[in-house]
């Protein structure tokens, strides 16, 4: 775990709540994203890459899909190569 349970505050959902912002913008089709709402989401993980951005996993309660991106909402899939994995980054259509 990467904060304690009294560091946990609003500012943790930020860039889940810029990234579901941001479909629209970024050719998402708005049948696949009007009924996001960051509330439906679980708060999982987060991932230290340095010297890349920090990333913010979060999983959908319905879906169980999970959602990976950076504090500017950027979205990133996780991919199973070598001993530990890869995150690249995505376009936004794929994410959702």
């Amino acid at each position: 775990m990467l904060w304690d349970e009294d560091e946990i505050d609003d500012s943790l959902w930020m860039p889940l709540i810029v990234f579901l912002a941001r479909t629209r913008d970024e050719g998402v089709h708005p049948a696949l994203v009007w009924d996001l709402d960051f509330r439906d989401f679980m708060l999982m993980q987060g991932v230290v890459r340095k010297p890349r951005p920090f990333l913010y996993v979060y999983k959908h309660v319905e879906s169980r899909r999970e959602l990976i991106v950076d504090k500017d909402g950027s979205p990133y899939r996780y991919l199973p190569v070598g001993t530990h994995g890869q995150f690249r980054s995505t376009d936004f259509p794929r994410a959702v």
